[in-house]
């Protein structure tokens, strides 16, 4: 299958760079892996324990089983807020650049509008074929 022209190097460097911290902020390492499967094996035996059990051994494996759901759910919402604030982080920066770079086009406008000022005011002629007055546009 032909899966087409692959990206140039040095987009796929760039996405290397970008995939380490996204690993390292939201991938599934091995350790977690082996903690979720252990956690799974044992909020499933605690369970059968205490449906199939008697007596306060069977009350209590419930209880151990609700405690592990709970901390499974504690540790979704650490995760999500790890990603929130990564994702949160990356639009600021994004943001930033953004108004930078508005704002360094602006003075760039500024100073063709002065320099053609100072062209019409020495009688200097517009070449042919340039374009009057493109404005940038505004976000």
């Amino acid at each position: 299958m032909n899966e087409g022209p692959k990206p140039p190097r040095a987009v796929l460097r760039a996405h290397e760079r970008v995939e380490e911290p996204q690993q390292l902020i939201f991938g599934r390492r091995k350790w977690e892996k082996v903690l979720t499967i252990v956690w799974l094996v044992a909020t499933v035996g605690f369970f059968a324990w205490s449906m199939f059990g008697k007596g306060k051994m069977a009350t209590i494996s419930l209880e151990i089983g609700i405690l592990l759901i709970s901390f499974k759910i504690a540790w979704s919402i650490v995760r999500s807020a790890k990603i929130n604030h990564y994702e949160f982080w990356i639009l600021q920066t994004l943001d930033f650049k953004m108004n930078d770079l508005r704002h360094d086009m602006r003075r760039q406008r500024k100073k063709i509008d002065d320099l053609e000022a100072e062209l019409k005011r020495i009688g200097a002629v517009r070449p042919e074929g340039l374009e009057e007055d493109v404005q940038p546009r505004e976000v």
